[in-house]
């Protein structure tokens, strides 16, 4: 029997294999189109021009087992798309004027959330001295914003101008959260690839329908 697969990352060595099928994780339709009625009635509320002037994330942000110091310049394999999560907080850090990314688990009192924050934020500028950017130190404004931040609810992220698409652990997978995000009737930022030029972190069977600058607007690292 051939084995079906919602999405593929072109860097694994079985990246050819299997039948490329819808996401299987979104639920009933009923649940669905309700969910995506809540956002798009929320989104109607909120004129383009009245939202926060910021790009926004939520989703799971956690720290590569290596070294801090560890910076080469390989950024491939599985760690791909977690270092894409902490690049997309660096820009919390150092620009909180512009973008509004960090972890958003439920259910965590105040004090784990900012012990979470606080160690991000030294990997960060230790992996920064690492790359020989020292001088380097979160903005207070960035580190306060990603203290605060947590989980939001799903008719909230129309609360900002722009809606950013990142590789890794986001509302079960990447179309569900992707197809969240338009429904808030934003911006997309969709950041699937390591460098400009690059081949994709992952596909999903409809990504080949997708047009940049039309759908969404392609991001990378670098």
């Amino acid at each position: 029997y051939p084995t079906l697969t919602f999405a593929r990352a072109p860097w694994k060595w079985n990246a050819t294999r299997g039948v490329m099928s819808p996401n299987p994780y979104f639920g009933a339709f009923d649940a669905w189109r309700g969910r995506s009625d809540a956002m798009a009635a929320a989104a109607a509320a909120r004129p383009l021009e009245a939202r926060v002037p910021r790009a926004f994330w939520r989703g799971g942000v956690s720290l590569p087992k290596e070294s801090c110091r560890d910076a080469a310049p390989a950024r491939e394999g599985k760690r791909e798309s977690l270092r894409e999560r902490l690049a997309a907080v660096d820009l919390t850090l150092r620009r909180p004027d512009l973008f509004d990314v960090g972890p958003g688990y439920a259910n965590l009192t105040e004090r784990k959330r900012r012990r979470i924050a606080a160690s991000v934020v030294s990997w960060l500028e230790c992996e920064a001295r690492g790359r020989g950017e020292a001088p380097w130190r979160a903005s207070p404004a960035g580190a306060a914003r990603l203290g605060d931040a947590g989980f939001v609810h799903f008719t909230e992220y129309s609360r900002y101008q722009a809606l950013l698409s990142l590789p890794g652990g986001s509302n079960c997978s990447f179309s569900r959260n992707l197809n969240h995000i338009w429904a808030a009737r934003a911006p997309v930022l969709l950041w699937r690839r390591a460098s400009a030029g690059a081949p994709p972190l992952y596909d999903e069977l409809y990504y080949a329908g997708l047009d940049d600058g039309a759908t969404h607007l392609d991001l990378s690292l670098i």
